[in-house]
């Protein structure tokens, strides 16, 4: 009799078990069946269990509900559920994935570590024009591998004053959109797009580098694809480094420039990258940054006087010893002319190095390869072209300037004056200068008996508002600072009104 009690309580306990069963699925499917659905299709499961994620942007936007094998065993079939308020997500065209730890070889990196301590998971991609929205219970084919480079990547909007210009790369080396721009290991940009030449000898990478980082980038900077590199030295104190450890999970574009070298650059630049990372020797802190005071982001200049900074360099040639390269940069005058031509008007010993270079025992220098730049307050650089020197020795000479953006404020003619410099008595007259980023500094006041022509190249000296002239040198032959005044500008290139 206890036997067959025990025998009919197991019964009881199997029947209540299968009605509860069934019970649950009829109100799960019927629970399915209101819900938002559809299928996707994998070679491999890799791992994915039935309950996992489903990631949109790395937050959670549905569940994976089964996974079945196709009937020809041809396929994994995962069924996934999306939740209500973000079925709109879901468009033919949008791109599934399964995320499991993967390594893409040294150069890509690896992807999935968030696995690592946790289930893989389903993520997707719905890249911009989206697609028409896709029925339930239709069925996509997902991709075996992360979507490279990603569609999801939302770049940050281009300001003001940011330099766009061009990497060069050999091949791809892995580099994706949204891929970081470094400098002294610190990120300084963004990868905004990548192209096949249409020859197929190159790709075209196109950088952002922020404004305020603008002048860390110049034509002596060198560029290259970041990815570790494994050195072996036969030495027993330090056999073995490993250079840019930081980008084994991503690839990434890093530069250098040497400091005080070169000229910046301006938009559209290119650079053709390194093949690998170069010997680099990074200097020390120098001694005037303990004293430098926290830069402010320059504002559109406003008044009737606008100033830049212009940068040059060239080369003198030696043919008994290296070739010398000379660099100067100084203030300049930015005006339109009656012609409507965007000038800058500055000292020639600011922008021509056969007027304030000499060789040693005297000689007029041989100079090449002139490079010569304007850099407008906030950053942005221009081209420049020296289209006229004062023909009777005059420290002055002309700018012509490409690109100059429209609205972009010019300096007044009612803020200059033209006069002989031996009316001009030195005695209330300030000096002003332009910083690094073409910001004007602080003006001085102008004593010519005190002042340092190499710290003073091109300052514009101000009689109230009104530009009376610059600080220049004497003469060709002479580099003593002097006064120097704007009467000789011709009349068909001074400022319009």
């Amino acid at each position: 009799m206890d036997r067959l009690r025990y025998l009919l309580g197991i019964l009881t306990l199997v029947v209540m078990a299968a009605g509860g069963w069934f019970l649950f699925d009829q109100l799960d499917a019927e629970n399915l069946d209101a819900k938002y659905q559809i299928q996707v299709t994998f070679l491999d499961a890799r791992g994915l269990k039935a309950g996992a994620d489903i990631k949109f942007r790395g937050i959670r936007v549905g569940t994976v509900h089964r996974i079945d094998v196709e009937t020809d065993g041809s396929h994994a079939v995962v069924s996934v559920t999306i939740v209500d308020d973000r079925v709109d997500l879901v468009r033919t065209n949008s791109q599934f994935w399964i995320v499991t730890p993967r390594f893409h070889g040294i150069s890509s990196g690896v992807t999935g570590l968030d696995t690592l301590v946790r289930d893989a998971y389903l993520s997707f991609s719905t890249p911009q024009p989206f697609g028409e929205p896709l029925a339930r219970s239709s069925r996509l084919s997902g991709q075996e591998a992360p979507l490279t480079p990603r569609l999801d990547v939302t770049l940050p909007q281009i300001e003001r004053g940011d330099l766009m210009m061009r990497v060069l790369l050999p091949e791809n080396h892995g580099i994706t959109v949204g891929a970081r721009v470094m400098f002294r290991g610190m990120a300084t940009g963004e990868v905004r797009s990548l192209s096949l030449a249409p020859s197929g000898t190159h790709v075209e990478v196109r950088v952002r580098v922020l404004s305020r980082f603008r002048s860390t980038v110049t034509d002596a900077s060198v560029f290259w694809v970041a990815k570790p590199q494994v050195n072996l030295r036969f030495s027993f104190s330090n056999p073995v480094s490993v250079n840019e450890l930081g980008s084994l999970l991503s690839p990434y574009i890093a530069y250098y420039t040497p400091p005080q070298t070169g000229v910046p650059v301006h938009d559209g630049y290119p650079f053709a990258a390194l093949l690998k990372r170069p010997s680099i020797v990074v200097t020390e802190v120098p001694q005037a940054a303990l004293t430098a005071t926290p830069e402010v982001a320059p504002k559109l200049p406003a008044g009737p006087i606008i100033m830049v900074r212009v940068v040059y360099e060239a080369i003198d040639i030696d043919y008994l010893s290296p070739n010398d390269t000379l660099h100067r940069e100084g203030t300049g005058i930015l005006y339109v002319d009656s012609a409507g031509q965007t000038l800058v008007m500055t000292p020639r010993s600011v922008c021509d190095a056969s007027y304030f270079y000499r060789e040693t025992f005297g000689e007029r220098a041989k100079i090449k390869n002139e490079k010569l730049v304007v850099q407008l307050p906030g950053s942005k650089v221009l081209k420049a072209t020296r289209i006229w020197i004062q023909p009777e020795g005059v420290d002055l000479a002309v700018l012509l300037v490409e690109g100059l953006p429209r609205k972009y404020p010019i300096t007044k003619a009612s803020a200059l004056e033209f006069v002989d410099h031996k009316t001009v008595d030195p005695k209330g007259l300030v000096l002003h200068l332009t910083g690094e980023r073409g910001v004007p500094q602080k003006p001085t006041p102008f004593d010519l008996a005190t002042v340092k022509l190499e710290a003073a190249f091109g300052g514009v000296l101000l009689r109230g508002d009104i530009v009376i002239g610059f600080v220049g040198q004497t003469s060709e032959d002479n580099n003593a600072p002097s006064v120097v005044t704007l009467v000789t500008l011709p009349e068909s290139l001074r400022p319009q009104g």
